[in-house]
């Protein structure tokens, strides 16, 4: 047994060292004393390990703390990536919209407007030439039913 890196025997020869050095009317006075001594240093001892044994949980629990933590990072990332790459391609064809897409937009619109428009009037020209066509054919039938009754 090993109390503060001082084995039994070591302990003995220290004694009676102290012993032959002292004498043996002191000695037992010594002797209480270096009891109270080891035995505050042992506590003190005890309370130090104590101590840091606590602030090594502390520091092992902190440090499993910040691994959950980038764990958890690291699958939200995995999953943050994941998720861009699938909508990669849906972003990549997105045109961006500029000044000049804009204006072909509108020349577009433009285009399609005046066909449109073109149209409509055509339209409208045909059907005002059937309908002069129809009163010219009513003129004539008109015209030629009254040159009948003569």
């Amino acid at each position: 047994m090993d109390i503060l890196g001082v084995g039994i025997l070591e302990a003995l020869l220290v004694m009676v060292v102290a012993l032959i050095v002292v004498g043996p009317d002191k000695f037992p006075e010594i002797a209480k004393s270096a009891g109270r001594w080891f035995s505050v240093a042992r506590n003190y001892a005890a309370e130090v390990k104590s101590d840091v044994q606590g602030i090594a949980t502390e520091i092992e629990s902190e440090v499993k703390r910040e691994e959950d933590l980038v764990t958890n990072l690291n699958y939200e990332l995995d999953q943050i990536s994941k998720e861009a790459s699938d909508n990669l391609p849906k972003i990549i064809d997105i045109e961006p919209v500029s000044k000049t897409n804009i204006d072909d937009f509108k020349d577009k619109n433009d285009a399609k407007s005046s066909e449109h428009k073109d149209n409509i009037i055509k339209d409208s020209k045909s059907k005002d030439s059937d309908n002069q066509e129809a009163n010219l054919t009513k003129k004539n039938f008109n015209n030629d039913d009254s040159g009948n009754n003569k």
